[in-house]
Parts: C-alpha cells; structure tokens; sequence
C-alpha cells in the first residue's frame, strides 16, 4: 500500500476494497449514461465510428460534382445557338442624334414593343442599349464610327433576306437611324 492507503481508517479501505472488485457497468448502460449527460449538456458527445466516414465522403461528391461540372462548361466548343436552330445576326443601332430625356424614354418603350413582337415571333435572342462613346485600341484606332453605335439586338433569322425583313421593322430607322446587320459566324 502506498501511504494515501496508510491515512485512510480501516473502514475506508474496506468500501475502497470493495469498490475495485465491482464489476465494470455494461456498454449500453455506460451509453444510455452518457446520452442522458449529453442531452443535457452536461459532456460532449462522441462522435460514433459510423459517422466519421461521412464529412470525407461529403467533401468527395462535391468534389466530384464540380468536376463534373467543368467539365461538361468546358465541352461547350461551338457558340450556342438560338433554340429553333436558325442563324444568328446583330443588329447594330447607329445614329448621332441625342434626344431628349422624355423622347428617349418614349423611344425605349417603342423599341421595347418591337423587341416583344420579334421575339413572339421566335426571333429575338437579345438586345441592349449602349452607353455614349467609345474608347478604341490597336491599329487604326482614329478612325471614326464605333461612338455611333447605340445599341444592338441580336436575332435569328432563316437566311440574310429574313434578316433584313426584320431590320427593316425595327423603330431606329423611323428616328433617322441607321442600322448594321452582320450575321455571326459559327465557330
């Protein structure tokens, strides 16, 4: 005995005695104990063995479906093209003149009817006004036109003839616009 043993009264060592030779408690009851403490937070509860698997395997399918999901955006090698298939055009809007506030906005709500009709139709794929100015880079940068493009709508059209057709409805050349078609080149 060691001398803690030693200062202890002999009825103390007897229950100490006893209590060695106890038998451990059971698995489920030590479960059921600490479960009950946990709840009330009282300890923390252990992670089980069947759980730690999970987090990794977690991290693993997103893992995955991000790759996956690169790899189908970077399988895309051709532009997209318009839902019924036909050819694609812009039309791109020119004109100096600067209207007033309250004919611009007019004129927006014109063009914005014209663009619901076009796209009724099955031929309107996009379209934005563009901010005045230009800023130009590279060889031959002096040269003027890009600052009177104010804005583009991008269609689809059956050939250059419907494309045209479609121009020619669009409200910019009523206002003394002039308009540019070009048909986008697949790729």
């Amino acid at each position: 005995m060691n001398t803690e043993d030693e200062e202890l009264t002999s009825g103390e060592r007897d229950s100490l005695a006893a209590l060695r030779q106890d038998p451990a408690p059971s698995d489920s009851l030590e479960r059921s104990v600490l479960r009950a403490l946990a709840a009330r937070g009282l300890v923390r509860a252990r992670r089980t063995a069947t759980r730690r698997w999970l987090p990794p395997l977690l991290l693993l399918a997103c893992g995955a479906a991000l790759f996956a999901a690169g790899v189908l955006a970077g399988a895309r090698t051709e532009t997209p093209r318009t839902p019924s298939g036909l050819p694609r055009y812009v039309l791109f809007l020119e004109g100096s003149e600067e209207p007033s506030l309250e004919e611009e906005a007019r004129r927006v709500q014109e063009y914005k009817s014209w663009a619901r009709g076009v796209a009724a139709a099955g031929h309107l794929v996009s379209g934005e006004k563009l901010s005045p100015g230009a800023t130009r880079i590279g060889e031959g940068a002096e040269l003027s036109g890009g600052d009177s493009v104010r804005g583009f709508f991008v269609i689809a059209a059956a050939d250059d003839a419907q494309a045209l057709e479609i121009a020619r409805g669009c409200p910019h050349l009523r206002h003394g616009g002039r308009i540019v078609v070009r048909k986008i080149a697949p790729v």
